[in-house]
């Protein structure tokens, strides 16, 4: 029994030495020990070695190692975590070298610039596709449904609303003004918006904002002149 503490006491001893000697993981002390990789680890774990150090270290030594590519990428504006991959340690790590090395604020004025970058580079996306999109709305005569469309923001997102309803809709209402003849009802009954008085409604509202009058004026109350 004292022969086997002993022997646990001497294996302690010089993996303690390993460490004092600066050797860099746990592989490289087990073989100095002369033990198992796995009998090192079960003695970190039951806290009668201490091999943090090996951990922080090493961490140390990949910021170090790469550190003219952290600096660009946090003066980039890139995230933690991105940070963090590209290296190889985690965001909680790189957090910790901007806050030790006074970047914070660096780092926060490049984030904002290339979000900004980023939306205006979307918008501009955007823009481009809403000219294109009404640019061909022109040439199939549908421009009113599609400017009303794209125009509206449409937080109401009902299905009368619905692109292809809108263009229906307005085609169901120019084709109606040549014969002079057609009702709020029919139109949103034959454009898919709904039946009904809801329906009606619908269709009425969708045409008055995009500038459409009524077809059929309303008649005269009885005894009028």
């Amino acid at each position: 029994m004292y022969e086997k503490k002993d022997r646990k006491g001497k294996t302690i001893g010089l993996i303690n030495e390993a460490l004092e000697k600066g050797i860099p993981n746990r592989k490289e002390i087990a073989e100095y020990a002369g033990i198992s990789y796995t009998y090192l680890c079960s003695l970190s774990i039951k806290g009668e070695v201490d091999l943090t150090s090996l951990k922080t270290s090493w961490v140390r030594g990949r910021i170090a190692e790469n550190r003219d590519l952290v600096d660009d990428l946090i003066l980039e504006g890139e995230s933690l975590q991105h940070i963090g991959n590209k290296v190889g340690v985690t965001k909680q790590r790189v957090k910790q070298y901007i806050t030790q090395n006074g970047l914070d604020d660096l780092w926060w004025e490049a984030k904002k610039e290339r979000r900004r970058i980023k939306i205006e580079s979307h918008q501009t996306l955007v823009d481009l596709v809403l000219k294109h999109t009404l640019e061909k709305a022109r040439e199939t005569d549908d421009e009113e449904a599609v400017s009303y469309f794209l125009g509206k923001g449409n937080s109401e997102r009902r299905s009368c609303y619905d692109l292809t309803k809108l263009i229906n809709l307005v085609k169901i209402y120019k084709f109606s003004k040549k014969r002079k003849k057609g009702s709020y009802k029919q139109f949103a009954e034959l454009s898919g918006m709904g039946y009904g008085k809801r329906g009606a409604s619908c269709a009425h509202a969708v045409l008055t904002k995009m500038g459409f009058k009524p077809i059929n004026k309303p008649s005269r109350p009885k005894g009028s002149r």
